[in-house]
């Protein structure tokens, strides 16, 4: 689709947020943070399956992110999960999301150490 994610794989006793698309911001060890979008939810447009994925995609971020420890900071609840009748109309609400992230996250304060929202 053209916006690469990172797939986590929280921790067993982590909490999860609800499923849905969220404006987050991601912390990674000896980088800056990183406003970023992610989904929680299990790909009902592609996937048949009912497993819960989350995928982060750092905005206006270029750079690799295999094997990395990352900590996400849920900020706003964008939307719920749907399912999209065609890829084109799933990248079309992608974009759209992107540009919300963007403001929501523009609005809201980062705390002391630059997080906000639940941390996991």
């Amino acid at each position: 689709m053209g916006m690469p994610t990172a797939n986590l794989e929280p921790p067993a006793d982590a909490a999860v947020p609800a499923l849905g698309v969220y404006a987050t911001r991601t912390r990674v060890p000896q980088w800056p943070i990183q406003d970023s979008v992610t989904s929680v939810g299990t790909n009902p447009t592609f996937e048949n399956d009912n497993v819960v994925r989350i995928e982060t995609f750092l905005l206006d971020f270029h750079g690799t992110l295999y094997d990395v420890s990352m900590g996400i900071d849920f900020v706003a609840r964008l939307r719920d999960q749907r399912t999209f009748s065609s890829k084109d109309a799933l990248v079309e609400q992608v974009q759209r999301d992107v540009e919300e992230a963007r403001r929501r996250l523009a609005a809201a304060p980062a705390g002391p150490s630059g997080a906000t929202g639940r941390v996991w």
